[in-house]
C-alpha cells in the first residue's frame, strides 16, 4: 500500500517501522495475510521473477543494461555482488546469473574455436 493511499498508507507504513516492537498477535496477524515487511525485499523478489522469465525467454540472464529497469538491476546485482546477502546471491547463482559477462563472452568464444577446430582442423 502506498503511502499516498491516506489513512491506510500511513498506517501500512507505521506497522513496518514498529515490527521489531509490536506484539506477537499483530505481527502473526500481519503475517498471516502475506504482509510485506520490506517493499524493498518484495522489489527485489520482483526483480527475481522477471529476471526468470527473461531467462526462459532469451536462454541467459544477461539483460542489456540498457533494457530499463530490469536491465539497470542486473548490472547492479553484479556491482554489489561482494556485498549482497548470501541469500540473495544463492538465488541468483541458481537460476544461473552470469557474474561477468566478459568472463562468459570470453568462455562463449572460446567453445565457438574448439568447435571450429574440430570441425576444420586448424584455429
Amino acid at each position: 500500500v502506498p503511502g499516498a493511499q491516506g489513512t491506510l498508507g500511513r498506517w501500512v507504513s507505521h506497522q513496518r517501522e514498529i515490527r521489531e516492537t509490536m506484539s506477537r498477535k499483530r505481527f502473526d496477524a500481519l503475517d498471516k495475510i502475506g504482509f510485506t515487511w520490506s517493499v524493498y525485499e518484495s522489489a527485489w523478489e520482483q526483480r527475481l521473477k522477471e529476471l526468470t522469465d527473461y531467462k526462459a525467454k532469451h536462454g541467459d540472464c544477461n539483460v542489456p543494461g540498457a533494457q530499463g529497469t530490469l536491465g539497470r538491476w542486473v548490472s547492479h546485482q553484479r556491482e554489489i555482488r561482494e556485498t549482497m546477502s548470501r541469500k540473495r546471491f544463492d538465488a541468483l547463482d541458481k537460476i544461473g546469473f552470469t557474474w561477468s559477462v566478459y568472463e562468459s563472452a570470453w568462455e562463449q568464444r572460446l567453445k565457438e574455436l574448439t568447435d571450429y577446430k574440430a570441425k576444420h582442423g586448424d584455429c
